[in-house]
């Protein structure tokens, strides 16, 4: 033991303003440090609801528009808006797995110019499928609930029309006429004249079987697309498409590879023409769906 002082380094003079800097460094690198992490964070939320949506969204617009459009022929459909992630903060808050497709729905083959209403397509994050539409009457679903009329009453009934009437009507052929020969049948029939617009919506399957099923049709005769759609669906789809009232995917399919067309509609097409129409051995029946005064006369204009 020794009564000698220890030899201790001196200490630095205290200098508030220095550890002042310290502790602001500190707290700056610490907010810096947290500011990093909670931006990764959020990059990886975002990534990962634009990667679910971006898949879902794909399974999500295969049945919400095409299916939708398939099942409901009395609509002429048009997209609004874009699709599909839905939510607040464009679908970050469920991370992409809520969905909605807008749509503005025409009736088809009415004459009176209606305005169009807005259907609704939603997937909630679970999955399931919703669809909002008008269940009021349309021109194509009243014809079809009234079922198949007699041709030979049909026939009396345009011949009593006045010469210049435009007419929207459902035609159903005796045998169904296999999709790749109907555009030339169609050709030959129906003038383009007097029908410009040829993408006419056709009927994969009856129109009037009884089903608890709508009927699978397609918006235009290119049953090469019907088929395309078909193929993309399996099992796993069933439930979405009963939702908007289709048949489970195997039997879409089968409909589909049949590529038969069983009926079609000409939303507007004058007297003259459907009258030869109704008398061509090819129709079985012409159901009425609308008619109207045609501003150009009687055809041929």
């Amino acid at each position: 033991m020794t009564d000698e002082p220890l030899d201790l380094p001196e200490l630095p003079p205290y200098d508030d303003r220095a550890v002042r800097r310290a502790m602001r460094r500190g707290v700056v690198r610490t907010a810096l440090a947290a500011a990093a992490a909670l931006i990764a964070v959020l990059m990886l939320v975002v990534a990962t609801a634009i990667t679910i949506s971006a898949l879902r969204g794909d399974r999500f617009f295969t049945v919400g528009y095409y299916g939708t459009v398939a099942a409901h022929p009395e609509y002429d459909f048009k997209q609004e808006g874009s699709c599909c992630a839905a939510g607040p903060l464009g679908g970050l808050t469920n991370l992409g797995l809520a969905a909605e497709l807008r749509l503005l729905a025409r009736p088809l083959g009415a004459l009176g110019y209606p305005p169009a209403g807005i259907a609704t397509v939603t997937q909630d994050v679970d999955g399931s499928l919703h669809t909002s539409f008008d269940d009021g009457p349309t021109p194509l679903r009243d014809a079809m609930q009234r079922g198949r009329p007699d041709l030979a009453r049909t026939k009396a009934l345009l011949a009593g029309l006045p010469d210049a009437t435009l007419v929207s009507v459902l035609v159903e052929f005796a045998e169904p006429v296999p999709g790749e020969r109907f555009g030339a049948w169609f050709d030959s029939r129906v003038p383009v004249e007097a029908v410009p617009y040829r993408g006419v919506p056709v009927f994969a399957v009856s129109p009037y079987e009884s089903s608890p099923y709508f009927p699978v049709t397609w918006p235009n005769a290119d049953l090469g697309e019907l088929r395309a759609w078909a193929e993309r669906m399996d099992g796993s789809y069933d439930e979405a498409l009963y939702e908007v009232g289709l048949p489970p995917s195997a039997q879409i399919r089968a409909v589909a590879q049949a590529g038969l067309v069983h009926a079609f509609v000409l939303p507007r097409v004058p007297l003259a023409v459907l009258r030869d129409l109704a008398a061509d051995p090819a129709v079985r029946s012409v159901n009425l769906l609308d008619t109207a005064t045609d501003p150009e006369g009687a055809y041929p204009y």
